[in-house]
């Protein structure tokens, strides 16, 4: 579906919720949010020209992790500075996404390492994740699963995520043609794969996994704020059982780039 068709949807809706999404119904504007970080939920920013909201929606494969953050949002944004929810959408008016979240929009906000100094913010936000990690009252209010080691959380949230995302590529060939070879996507596929049989191989990976985890703490969803410091947005991986060593490496791997980093 056309982004012009999906802006003029959203707004059309927003426009008959207005009063529970706290807008007003004759101004509201929705604009598409481009993810740079993976294919599957949908963006879009409302807009009445005073209140901005994000609005996110989810097809059915990624609901229940929509879902999952709808649960536990409140304590996230009072312990986390997760992005307060405003409302939860039950049904399909896009078609396609079952399911869907409205946040506060964060305005103003850079990208972590977009920043001048990153490493001003990252104190802070190394702390609040080290808290994320050892979080008890969270873990319990999160779905139960089978016991895994490290070597199937990564596989389940990254190789997963790799392999989902080469599938998306594939069939949007046409429009991609022209920007990804052939050769470069059977190159991705065999790396995926060999990713999967050193982590596999490697007897650190064999451990439980049993971290609180964000699960994509990648620069993007780290923002900074003048007036809030940082907020940490994009909770649909969140799992209690994980690799924090995944989180710090995400979040850090950018800065061994930089000149300015101390090993």
């Amino acid at each position: 579906m056309q982004v012009q068709m999906v802006e003029k949807i959203i707004a059309e809706w927003a426009s008959v919720n207005a009063d529970a999404l706290g807008l007003e119904p004759n101004h509201i504007h929705a604009s598409y949010i481009y993810n740079p970080g993976g294919f599957g939920n949908l963006s879009v920013r409302l807009t009445d020209g005073h209140t901005q909201l994000h609005v996110k929606l989810a097809p059915p494969s990624k609901a229940a992790r929509l879902r999952q953050w709808a649960g536990v949002s409140d304590y996230l944004a009072e312990n986390y500075t997760a992005p307060r929810l405003v409302h939860a959408i039950e049904y399909e008016f896009v078609p396609g996404y079952p399911y869907g979240l409205v946040f506060e929009f964060i305005e103003k906000a850079i990208p972590l390492m977009e920043t001048r100094n990153p490493e001003v913010t990252l104190t802070g936000v190394i702390e609040t994740v080290a808290k994320l990690h050892r979080d008890e009252r969270l873990r319990g209010m999160l779905p139960k699963a089978e016991t895994r080691n490290y070597a199937e959380a990564f596989e389940d949230e990254y190789i997963t995520r790799f392999t989902e995302d080469l599938e998306e590529i594939r069939n949007s060939r046409e429009l991609l043609r022209d920007f990804v070879s052939d050769e470069t996507i059977l190159w991705f596929g065999e790396e995926v794969q060999r990713l999967r049989d050193i982590v596999r191989h490697t007897p650190a990976f064999l451990h439980p996994a049993s971290d609180v985890v964000h699960n994509d703490l990648n620069s993007n969803n780290v923002l900074t704020c003048d007036n809030y410091g940082f907020r940490i947005i994009d909770w649909d991986d969140l799992t209690g059982q994980g690799d924090a060593a995944m989180d710090y490496s995400v979040l850090l791997w950018p800065l061994t780039k930089d000149p300015s980093w101390s090993v």
